[in-house]
């Protein structure tokens, strides 16, 4: 794993635009764009938290 990461660009490039769509649907919790000021907001999942707030439950 940490050797694809390594090497991701090379990993993203062999990727079907199909998995690609599925990986960035995983990581990606929100996205939020306010045209008027030019502003692009990505929220990422934080896999952290969801672990955590399971074990809480």
């Amino acid at each position: 794993m940490l050797g694809a990461l390594r090497d991701f660009a090379n990993v993203w490039r062999l990727m079907t635009p199909e998995n690609r769509g599925r990986l960035l649907r995983a990581l990606v919790a929100a996205v939020r764009v306010e045209e008027a000021i030019g502003v692009v907001e990505v929220e990422f999942v934080n896999f952290g938290a969801d672990v955590r707030s399971q074990d809480a439950a």
